[in-house]
């Protein structure tokens, strides 16, 4: 309008070092990851300081090697909330998300993410929130976050692999009617369903779901697969947990081509 390109963004918070924004649900991660991006490129210490700082801070330590970033790092918490959801528990749920990234960032100081979205109207804790409803009946975590902006190296907590392999599952590129579009949605809401239960149930969908096998071979590079390699220990954890929870949840909430 009058030669002028309007974000459906609306500021809350901007100062300090602590920004919030209200938008879409379907543009929240995306944003999210947009903004801590253009942060990151901005530098803030030189190549000498940074080699003194890392000494510093690894001097009396025994564990992994302390990194420190010399460019600006930043942590986002993505809440997906109903419409009608009070504002400020939305808040407070993305305050707690961001602090989950924060925690991941402490050990290597770089740029995290964390989301999550509401289905209903209740309104846990995080953590309940994640123990409720995120475990698999055979005790695996069913939410794979928190996701690292850049993956420096390091891809399986990368929020690119994450938004690569919801746009797979949802590939309606591929589809030519109506009805396999449908039958092929059906499945993979079927596919999270099966993910909550045994290795059994999982084993005798991925029997019936050539597509979704194809989906799971490229993510592992493997040949062959089986139920077990929906799940993968979590990057400094013994935790077995699947990313495919979060692919298929996101699928709904991310950008479409006209939305672009």
């Amino acid at each position: 309008k009058y030669g002028k390109v309007l974000l459906p963004i609306r500021p809350i918070i901007i100062g300090g070092d602590d920004i919030t924004f209200v938008c879409p649900g379907r543009l929240g991660i995306e944003f999210a990851k947009y903004f801590v991006e253009e942060a990151a490129k901005e530098t803030i210490i030189d190549d000498a300081d940074l080699s003194a700082m890392e000494e510093e801070a690894n001097k009396d330590n025994n564990g992994p090697r302390k990194k420190i970033n010399k460019r600006l790092s930043c942590c986002a918490g993505v809440a997906i909330v109903p419409a009608k959801y009070l504002f400020f528990r939305a808040y407070g749920l993305a305050e707690q998300l961001c602090s989950a990234a924060k925690k991941k960032s402490r050990t290597n100081d770089d740029s995290w993410l964390d989301f999550a979205i509401l289905h209903g109207e209740m309104t846990p804790e995080l953590q309940q929130l994640r123990d409720e409803q995120y475990v698999s009946i055979t005790g695996k975590k069913l939410h794979f976050g928190p996701y690292q902006i850049r993956d420096n190296g390091v891809k399986e907590n990368s929020i690119d692999r994450l938004l690569n392999l919801a746009k797979r599952l949802d590939d309606e590129s591929a589809r030519k009617t109506i009805l396999e579009k449908k039958a092929a949605r059906n499945k993979v809401k079927k596919l999270r369903e099966v993910l909550c239960g045994d290795m059994h149930g999982i084993t005798r969908f991925l029997e019936n779901a050539a597509d979704i096998e194809a989906v799971l071979k490229e993510e592992t590079a493997k040949r062959e697969v089986s139920a077990q390699d929906f799940f993968e220990c979590v990057s400094g954890s013994k935790e077995e947990a699947t990313i495919f929870i979060d692919a298929i949840e996101i699928i709904d909430f991310l950008p479409k081509k006209k939305d672009r």
